[in-house]
């Protein structure tokens, strides 16, 4: 729809038979899932690795479970994105989310719960801020921790 290669984020912490997959989707909220059961249902285009040690990892784990775990999926989001598509086809802009739903969420905002942690590695998720960041903007922005290497 917007032209980009990807059209969905999750968050993998660990690896292994134990990986977990967090992420929000349309029809169940955000979730958390094994890795293989993910695998197995998603065409993976973009995969990063962001070196942490194991305390590191859990505590932005368990800061995401406790932030977002459970929420609804934000469908006033799609609509949003759905206007602004149709917008930026016709040479329009809609600059801003104005239905922000701060109860539930889109795929892209479960990096809220990350977001000072990814920043500090250099992370630049300004875009958060106005939730128009798509998932490929945030490939882009997650690129751009220097440690984080492509897999």
């Amino acid at each position: 729809m917007l032209g980009e290669d990807c059209s969905h984020l999750s968050i993998c912490f660990g690896n292994g038979p134990y990986a977990i997959v967090i992420e929000s989707t349309l029809f169940t909220g955000v979730r958390s899932t094994w890795f293989e059961t993910f695998y197995n249902r998603h065409e993976i285009i973009h995969s990063l690795d962001i070196p942490l040690d194991a305390s590191e990892e859990q505590r932005i784990y368990q800061a995401v479970i406790d932030q977002v775990g459970g929420k609804a999926y934000d469908w006033k989001a799609v609509l949003f994105w759905g206007i602004k598509i149709a917008l930026s086809n016709i040479g329009l802009t809609f600059p801003r989310n104005q239905w922000a739903d701060r109860g539930s969420i889109y795929c892209v905002e479960v990096l809220s719960a990350m977001r000072g942690e990814l920043e500090l590695l250099g992370a630049n998720l300004s875009k958060l801020d106005s939730q128009m960041m798509s998932p490929h903007d945030a490939y882009e922005a997650l690129r751009d921790i220097k440690q984080a290497t492509s897999i």
